[in-house]
């Protein structure tokens, strides 16, 4: 994913002391470096349709679809909130990867974001599925993406849902550590910031 989506979305409300994120608030209490804000700033094109851009300078077109008045020509909030979470876990994922000296040829993350039924209808947990390919060892995996899920990722920190991740390496379901597969289950989870041991809406790993 393009970073200037990321970027979009990163860092909000966040700052990053001693290699862990922690909120904003807490500079007034803890002190040390502060981070400089991100400004995004939107432009009305008419309709629902507005054009956004922050400081990677990289356009970012939002529309809402035809039962909200719009017109579908852009990318929905709701989807840039994924796009952001999944951009910045990637990011994060492959940085670790790098350090770690493993092989990675191939990743591919998905997002599926549960929503509430009633208003304001929004994300109360959000499927990652992590499909990798590559020379990657199972343990450094799964220590990336909950270092990211976790930690590192301040998307992932500034969103209020769950995030359940899902690992698929090399073709085959991957459980996490400490876990051991069940062949009348093919997906395996491990829990993110207190979210539950839930079923994969896509039905795999």
């Amino acid at each position: 994913m393009d970073q200037g989506v990321c970027r979009f979305f990163c860092m909000i409300g966040t700052h990053r002391y001693n290699g862990a994120y922690r909120p904003a608030a807490n500079r007034e209490q803890g002190g040390g470096p502060t981070m400089k804000p991100v400004q995004v700033k939107s432009e009305w094109l008419g309709k629902r349709r507005f054009k956004a851009e922050g400081p990677s300078g990289c356009p970012v077109m939002i529309d809402a679809g035809m039962p909200e008045g719009g017109e579908g020509s852009g990318n929905s909030p709701l989807e840039l909130v994924l796009t952001g979470l999944v951009g910045c876990i990637g990011i994060g994922v492959t940085k670790l990867l790098d350090k770690m000296r493993q092989s990675l040829e191939a990743l591919e993350i998905t997002a599926v974001g549960r929503r509430a039924e009633e208003i304001p209808h929004e994300i109360t947990e959000v499927h990652l599925t992590f499909r990798v390919e590559g020379e990657v060892a199972p343990s450094r995996i799964w220590q990336a993406v909950k270092l990211e899920c976790d930690q590192y990722c301040p998307v992932a920190a500034s969103l209020k849902a769950s995030i359940v991740p899902h690992i698929i390496l090399n073709g085959e379901p991957l459980p996490p550590p400490g876990q051991t597969g069940r062949r009348d289950r093919p997906e395996t989870t491990a829990s993110c910031r207190h979210s539950t041991h839930s079923r994969n809406p896509y039905g795999e790993a």
